[in-house]
């Protein structure tokens, strides 16, 4: 026998045989939408006809909401048959169909009616539990959601027609090609120019307002008791829209809408951005949050996001909104906001619970905020300090530029970043991206020599394992005025030599806060964000508190995700039930002596208590603040005073949007005092004795 001709025709043979459906991958490639909306029973009627590569498949299996009803299925125009299973549709495919695009009619009807957040305690899950609903105060259909049929991994070209009774306005990516009344019923027409991976629909009673920006159709869909606000947020969209179209390039989508949504929300979409009406009348979101959802025009719906490597989007975006717009104002402010993300981190993400960026894919709580928002963006800010200004801005544009509606990584950024800065960036994205964690810094054998007109500093900065490779900003103050260095360290303790002409009166490690580190705890200020990153906390409610002002203590419990801590009655613990605790506590305890000295800024007198001069009355006014403990300054002593009156409990879901405050007096659910404790203390700074 021929064996070796065998096996060859056997190999050749292999080779002939299609691709086993398993390994196979069709896709959408053009998805034609009619809809109809029923908002009052909760329903969508739909028409979808798929343009589908089938890729040499015997089964299609297109995924729809499960609750959904199959009117009809077609094939190339003809009835096909179809089996419909729990969210799952599968149609078989002649021989002859497996290899060219093929038209797939779907005729359906679906109810959506996830529940919606009435009063939610806390807001770190930003879904808010809902992915799909249709009814009278307003429609959301997630990408995702089944409320069209979908192939996952395909990216495909959008065409929808909706219809919905008079007055409802909807709105989806894309351009909107046609909008009018005929019979009754509102009608839009969408379209996309460029191939998507799934799309979200909104409609609702809306006013449309709009106006053309350098270019750019911009739009309003407010709500009509909101509708007086379009034109403020027209202007700033404006701004922002020239803003980054200067730094990064041309617009990337036919227009930019900002749409109300029912239920909080803060999305943003290729085109267009979803705010809630809880947040729409605010004037921080203008100034702040609009900007950044715009910037995601460029970075994450216009350049997106390579899954296998780490969200980066978020952190970039912060940094070049929430980052930008502080350091433009005043370099104090961006050295703040630097600051105060430090902050967070310190406060939020225990070592335990650290991740690298890398793993980072999306916000679920505030500790993965402080690392995929914060550490990103600090990580960009530290990037933009090694290659300069001019060689950070001209990279992102010509990146944006290259990457446009593509992927990109975190390596895409390292080696754009390098080329135009002429650095090798790989070492310096691979400790901040790859490794978790963060450097601790401290300052030891500081010694200062001096003669007339000679003045020496040495000393030793030490980091904790494991050590990073560091430029160290130094700034050493002296009579004459500043001597400023770069200091590279790159172990556990490096050795540095300053020198100046006049005697030093201070020596500072990094004081712009331009690094990415642990901060001490002497640093770190108690705050409402170091009771939510409590591992320990318990509580204990003043004796005789009223039931209003437990309720109210419950609620602030469940607003920063600590409904299971222990509850303690004043009369039941001692001073040995606290310990190695952090504490909250609930109204004022008869026994003072158990709480922390308090700052000379407050004080508590009967009913009534005064912060920084200013006397509230207990009936009208709520206080809450935060102390570090007595025996142990690293623990956390705070205390939540409900105001008496009938409003008693209304702030205590506003607490934790306040995470950096130390202190906050409310009316009502009205914010009317806040502040930090100031610090004054730190391993990064060395006082010379004159």
């Amino acid at each position: 026998m021929n064996w070796p001709g065998l096996i060859i025709a056997a190999i050749v043979s292999c080779l002939l045989i299609p691709v086993p459906s398993a390994l196979a991958s069709p896709s959408i490639r053009h998805l034609d939408l009619r809809l109809l909306l029923e908002p009052e029973e909760g329903r969508l009627k739909g028409t979808a006809v798929l343009t589908i590569a089938p890729d040499g498949v015997s089964q299609l299996a297109l995924l729809l909401a499960p609750q959904a009803r199959i009117e009809s299925v077609e094939l190339a125009g003809y009835p096909s048959f179809y089996d419909w299973h729990n969210g799952r549709l599968s149609l078989p495919l002649p021989a002859a169909r497996r290899w060219d695009e093929i038209l797939v009619t779907v005729r359906y009807a679906a109810t959506f009616g996830d529940a919606l957040p009435e009063s939610p305690a806390h807001s770190e899950d930003p879904t808010y539990g809902v992915a799909a609903s249709v009814g009278p105060r307003g429609t959301f259909l997630a990408e995702g959601s089944g409320w069209y049929p979908e192939l996952p991994g395909s990216r495909f070209l959008l065409r929808l027609y909706l219809e919905a009774p008079e007055g409802i306005e909807g709105v989806t990516s894309g351009v909107r090609v046609e909008r009018g009344t005929r019979g009754g019923r509102s009608f839009s027409l969408w379209q996309t120019t460029t191939p998507r991976t799934g799309a979200t629909l909104v409609a609702g009673p809306y006013r449309i307002r709009e106006k053309v920006a350098s270019g750019i159709p911009v739009s309003t869909y407010f709500y009509p008791e909101h509708a007086a606000l379009a034109e403020g947020y027209l202007e700033a969209a404006a701004g922002y829209l020239k803003l980054y179209s200067d730094l990064f390039g041309p617009y990337p989508f036919p227009r930019f809408s900002v749409v109300e949504n029912f239920f909080p929300s803060g999305y943003g979409f290729p085109g267009w951005t979803l705010l809630g009406s809880t947040v729409v009348p605010l004037p921080f979101i203008v100034e702040t949050s609009l900007g950044h959802e715009i910037a995601h025009s460029w970075w994450g719906n216009g350049v997106r996001v390579d899954p296998s490597g780490g969200n980066w989007s978020e952190g970039l975006t912060t940094y070049l909104a929430d980052h930008l717009y502080k350091e433009r104002s005043s370099k104090t402010e961006g050295r703040e906001y630097r600051r105060k993300i430090l902050r967070d981190y310190a406060n939020l993400v225990p070592l335990q619970a650290d991740f690298p960026l890398s793993a980072f894919v999306s916000r679920t709580s505030k500790a993965t905020q402080a690392i995929g928002y914060g550490k990103g963006a600090m990580v960009f800010h530290m990037a933009r300090k090694r290659v300069g200004d001019q060689a950070f801005w001209k990279a992102l544009k010509t990146l944006a530029t290259e990457r446009m509606f593509q992927n990109a990584s975190w390596d895409d950024f390292s080696r754009g970043l390098g080329k135009v800065g002429d650095a090798n960036l790989r070492p310096f994205f691979r400790q901040w991206v790859e490794v978790p964690g963060a450097p601790s810094l401290s300052l030891e054998e500081v010694k200062v020599i001096g003669t007339s007109g000679a003045w020496t500093v040495t000393g030793t900065i030490v980091q904790g394992l494991p050590a990073y490779e560091l430029a160290i900003p130094m700034h050493l103050e002296t009579e004459d005025g500043p001597v400023e260095e770069i200091v590279a360290a790159a172990g556990e303790r490096t050795s540095f030599v300053l020198r100046s002409r006049a005697p030093p009166r201070r020596l500072l490690l990094d004081p712009e806060v331009d690094l990415f580190r642990r901060l001490a705890p002497e640093e770190i200020p108690k705050t409402v964000n170091a009771l939510r990153g409590s591992r320990s906390l318990v509580v204990v409610t003043a004796s005789g508190l009223p039931q209003k002002a437990l309720a109210a203590g419950r609620t602030l419990l469940a607003a920063l995700r600590k409904e299971s801590s222990p509850v303690y009655d004043e009369e039941a613990v001692t001073a040995a039930t606290l310990q190695g605790h952090d504490i909250l506590w609930l109204g004022v305890p008869k026994n003072r002596t158990l709480l922390p000295p308090l700052p000379r800024e407050l004080s508590l007198e009967g009913d009534d208590f005064t912060v920084h001069g200013q006397t509230f009355s207990r009936s009208e006014a709520s206080l809450f603040f935060s102390l570090a403990g007595t025996a142990k300054p690293s623990r956390t002593q705070a205390l939540y005073l409900p105001q008496t009156g009938p409003e008693s409990g209304r702030d205590a879901r506003k607490i934790p949007h306040y995470g950096n405050d130390s202190y906050l007096v409310f009316l009502g659910d009205r914010m009317l005092l806040r502040g930090t404790w100031e610090t004054d203390r730190s391993p990064l700074t060395w006082e010379f004795t004159p």
